[in-house]
């Protein structure tokens, strides 16, 4: 999450402000993962197939809080997976291509 001023929070949106000893990359990485999906959505009510969170869903909603330098390693570490995940997928991705583009110069000979 970047820095944002002065932005436009609709009703379909809750803004947060955080204390100084919560990261916002923290807060994003856990409600990311599953146990904090889990947490979260524990008293999300569904409508229209959307599930909807109201403030006091938000407001009821623990996250572990550790200190700064450990927040700043699972950050870290967060963003080393998802680099490593997206470059899995270009060498699947390319491996893909190769084999593909060998097949049809098989075929065509």
């Amino acid at each position: 999450p970047g820095n944002v001023e002065r932005a436009l929070i609709t009703s379909n949106l809750i803004a947060m402000r955080l204390k100084d000893y919560l990261l916002p990359e923290y807060l994003s990485t856990y409600i990311n993962i599953k146990e904090g999906q889990k947490k979260l959505l524990a008293n999300a009510t569904s409508s229209d197939s959307r599930l909807v969170l109201t403030v006091s869903d938000i407001e009821e909603f623990e996250v572990p809080i550790l200190t700064l330098p450990a927040q700043r390693q699972i950050i870290e570490l967060s963003q080393f997976s998802a680099e490593q995940y997206q470059l899995n997928l270009d060498v699947a991705l390319t491996r893909k291509q190769v084999t593909e583009k060998i097949i049809e110069e098989l075929l065509n000979k």
